[in-house]
């Protein structure tokens, strides 16, 4: 009966530290169609996703699995490229040090004047 109880308590205790699924969000509030964006996190390794043909007012989700990537336990970094035909590159990134994993779920916004602005949750400031 201890033996059952010390892995019970083992299972619950790796259970409840195990990172969780997040979600990177994208919002297109510009006014123009987007050709194409990629979404990055990246640690030790990197783990990337994109979306295409993103239309004014789209919205994308992007989950980042559970454990993904790989962790260097000390930074994480999250990027956005955004393509638009006829422009530059949109080329944005948020840098969390001392982390190694994502901690929350993002919001990436597009907005009118194509500035790439971040949203964190509130219980992060």
């Amino acid at each position: 009966m201890r033996l059952l109880y010390t892995i019970f308590l083992g299972f619950l205790i790796v259970g409840c530290s195990a990172q969780k699924e997040h979600t990177v969000t994208f919002i297109n509030q510009s006014d123009t169609t987007i050709n194409s964006i990629t979404i990055g996190v990246a640690s030790a390794d990197v783990y990337a996703v994109k979306h295409a043909n993103i239309e004014p007012s789209d919205t994308v989700v992007s989950a980042i699995p559970r454990n993904k990537p790989k962790s260097n336990k000390h930074d994480i970094t999250i990027f956005i490229s955004i393509f638009i035909k006829g422009q530059d590159v949109i080329y944005k990134y948020s840098y969390n040090d001392l982390i190694g994993y994502l901690n929350h779920d993002y919001t990436i916004i597009l907005n009118k004047e194509k500035e790439v602005e971040w949203q964190y949750p509130s219980s992060n400031y």
